[in-house]
């Protein structure tokens, strides 16, 4: 029960993530405030988000929702400091922060699941492998347009939310009875 808890908060996590970048595809304008400081709150929900996914489903050996916290907070706050900056390289460096940050969190649950001879550090790998690909390709393609830096930057929640979402779906499928007998049944064909 507490697992199925776990995954349903984290859906709801990644489906609002999915609702920020949409917000943000939809209405290129809301970078013409100004964008350093408009993503910085960005993050700052994000962490907001993440924290009330961590305190709903409280988990000893899974943290990536305050680890999640953590790096947007960390990357909202670097924002936050160079507000009034119209300049596209805080914002370049704001996700190259955020990515980073991710992709080594990711890294240490892909070395303790390999540690714990889970099958779940396959899909962490290529869930970090995708994400880590995203964020230096919208990095590289931030260019000074900021109706275009908005556009890019809802691009990058879309897809960060939706392989996130993704990885849950495939996980509880390969944890559901319906993928075991399948195995099952594969495995015994082949012998």
């Amino acid at each position: 029960m507490r697992d199925k808890k776990f995954l349903i908060i984290n859906m709801i996590l990644n489906i609002l993530i999915i609702a920020m970048g949409i917000i943000l595809f939809n209405n290129p304008a809301f970078g013409l405030l100004d964008p350093v400081y408009y993503f910085s709150i960005y993050f700052f929900t994000l962490t907001f988000l993440s924290l009330i996914a961590y305190f709903i489903c409280r988990r000893r050996d899974n943290e990536e929702n305050l680890i999640l916290a953590v790096i947007s907070v960390i990357t909202g706050t670097y924002l936050f400091l160079s507000k009034g900056s119209m300049d596209s390289n805080y914002l370049a460096m704001s996700i190259i922060i955020f990515t980073t940050l991710f992709a080594s969190y990711k890294g240490y649950a892909i070395y303790r699941y390999k540690d714990n001879d889970s099958y779940k550090w396959f899909l962490e790998l290529v869930n970090t492998f995708v994400i880590v690909l995203i964020g230096f390709l919208t990095v590289i393609n931030l260019f000074n347009e900021v109706s275009v830096q908005t556009l890019i930057f809802g691009f990058y929640f879309i897809s960060l939310g939706t392989i996130d979402l993704l990885e849950i779906l495939i996980y509880t499928f390969l944890k559901s009875t319906y993928f075991k007998t399948i195995y099952k049944k594969i495995s015994k064909e082949e012998k």
